[in-house]
């Protein structure tokens, strides 16, 4: 299972995307919606991944869990999209840093004409 940033005709989503045998893409949105009409209790979906990763408890074991109902149980199968359908978008909007490192920092700088620090 991964979570992923998805987009579709009906906009940007948080989504699962599960590995064999499913092979199949959850709109996380719909699923909750869904399993809540039915009357079930739901994880909340989240409105995007940061919104994923700040949320409190076991949020990943949940959303496993949500991910092996969406495919077992035929009346939230309209939770389940078409991977030719969506397409993957970067994970995080907005992120807050990003941090890039080089393990061959030293080098460019002296390839790049420069005196590497001491």
């Amino acid at each position: 299972m991964r979570v992923a940033t998805l987009q579709s005709e009906v906009g940007r989503f948080p989504g699962l995307v599960l590995g064999e045998p499913e092979n199949a893409i959850i709109h996380l949105g719909l699923a909750s919606t869904l399993i809540v009409s039915g009357g079930s209790d739901a994880l909340v979906a989240p409105s995007s991944l940061m919104a994923l990763i700040q949320s409190p408890g076991d949020v990943l074991n949940r959303l496993r869990d949500l991910g092996t109902r969406v495919v077992a149980d035929a009346s939230l199968r309209a939770a389940l999209l078409d991977r030719d359908r969506v397409k993957f978008c970067a994970p995080l909007d907005h992120p807050g840093k990003i941090i890039c490192l080089a393990g061959n920092y030293r080098e460019h700088i002296t390839e790049s004409g420069f005196q590497a620090p001491q």
